[in-house]
């Protein structure tokens, strides 16, 4: 009985993250769950990119749970930039912003 809530609570998240995590390129609609280089291909260059990780042990092997971040920036678009996050290629998150891409990108 203690598993339904958690259940219930991953299947929303899962509906949900595709409208926190969308933007259009042109004709094309990029959702939650894209592929980094299907974003590219589909969007073009961004006006801006930074990318991080994983972190590595000594003997160059990924630590366990290590995670690769990416950010790529796209626009102005109506005076307006759209932030993309990435964790291990995948979109999980689209920004609306109006501030141009400065400093550390990864400092979400």
């Amino acid at each position: 009985m203690k598993r339904f809530p958690r259940v219930m609570a991953t299947a929303l998240m899962a509906v949900a993250l595709p409208a926190h995590a969308s933007m259009r390129c042109g004709t094309r609609l990029i959702n939650g769950g894209d592929r980094l280089a299907e974003v590219i291909q589909v969007c073009g260059s961004p006006v801006a990119q930074a990318s991080q990780g994983p972190a590595h042990k000594g003997n160059g092997s990924p630590r366990r749970g290590a995670q690769k971040t990416d950010v790529l920036v796209y626009g102005p678009n109506g005076g307006a930039y759209q932030y993309l996050l990435f964790v291990n290629e995948e979109l999980i998150r689209v920004d609306l912003r109006r501030q141009a891409p400065t400093g550390d990108l990864l400092r979400w």
